[in-house]
């Protein structure tokens, strides 16, 4: 999660998707505690809502580098845990 904030009984790890580090560090802190990671819903997401000649290139890119960027890490991170 973006904070590290779980509901009790839950464990939460903060990462942040756009950070490949961020995303191994927290791969390797779920593994060391749960055990290899068998299932990923990678749907961290965020939209820069406007339209499109009003969008600046850093917008663009930081959706891109979240939404799919994000999967690609958080799908390799535990691919290869």
């Amino acid at each position: 999660s973006r904070n590290g904030q779980a509901p009790e009984g839950a464990l939460a790890v903060a990462a942040d998707v756009t950070d490949s580090e961020s995303i191994d560090r927290a791969f390797t802190e779920i593994e060391e505690k749960l055990g290899p990671v068998e299932v990923v819903v990678a749907n961290a997401g965020i939209t820069e809502d406007t339209l499109l000649m009003r969008m600046s290139d850093d917008d663009f890119s930081s959706v891109v580098d979240t939404n799919l960027h994000g999967t690609f890490r958080c799908v390799r991170a535990a691919s290869t845990g």
